[in-house]
């Protein structure tokens, strides 16, 4: 089984990457510390809500949107992100999102965070080199809840944070649902439902998605770079 990583100890990581040489913008509902152009990005945080901290690394600089509402919530993005057509929605009070290195979105993607969930339970981490195709959708809880008719307790509440570790590669279409690590250097087939955990240096692909093999590897292009920097995460996680 995948262990539960400690996204507050990310976020202690990745805030000393932006301690230094940070411009910071600050308004009524939230402060952005960038050390990139961020013309491009459209925020979306509603005036009357606070304390919303935004963090963004250098040269990721694509075109995506951020939307926030509610108050203390932190989003983190790291350095030479590129998140085209990204939307990034965090809807609660006090959640953490966590956007690593090296990290892309080839369109459309969707991340929603915290959505009629329990805030402590909602938080999502993406971890280095996380590559998406199109269209991919990761939420951290159901978008409504159910309850038991007997007890009116709800049912669907998220049991443990989303994680995706390091260097996956999340296939076009793709969905990952609340409650799930998904392992790192692994392969989610396009158009894949992911509702369990998916073990590390996997292809897991259908819906539900199943493992289809195991002891896998990928690199982003035939490179030796690229396929020396693929060894380089086979190396940590296994």
């Amino acid at each position: 089984m995948l262990e539960q990583v400690d996204i507050h100890s990310y976020i202690e990581n990745y805030d000393q990457a932006i301690s230094n040489d940070h411009e910071v913008i600050q308004n009524s509902s939230y402060t952005l510390h960038k050390k990139c152009n961020v013309s491009k990005v459209k925020f979306l945080v509603k005036q009357n809500h606070r304390n919303n901290i935004i963090k963004i690394g250098k040269n990721s600089n694509a075109s995506f949107v951020v939307k926030i509402t509610g108050n203390n919530n932190y989003l983190y993005i790291g350095n030479n992100c590129r998140l085209e057509g990204l939307t990034i929605n965090i809807k609660g009070n006090n959640l953490s999102v966590i956007i690593g290195n090296n990290v892309t979105c080839s369109g459309n993607g969707l991340l929603a965070v915290g959505q009629n969930s329990p805030p402590t339970n909602a938080n999502l981490l993406i971890g280095d080199d996380v590559m998406m195709a199109k269209n991919v959708s990761i939420f951290t809880s159901d978008n409504h809840p159910i309850y038991d008719m007997q007890t009116k307790q709800r049912i669907n509440n998220p049991s443990k944070n989303v994680i995706i570790e390091p260097h996956v590669w999340l296939g076009q279409d793709v969905t990952v649902l609340k409650s799930v690590v998904v392992g790192a250097c692994s392969i989610i087939g396009s158009a894949a439902l992911v509702t369990k955990d998916i073990q590390r240096c996997a292809l897991a692909a259908g819906a539900p998605a199943k493992l289809i093999k195991e002891n896998v590897f990928w690199s982003r292009n035939e490179s030796k770079v690229s396929k020396d920097e693929a060894s380089k995460y086979i190396n940590k996680f296994t």
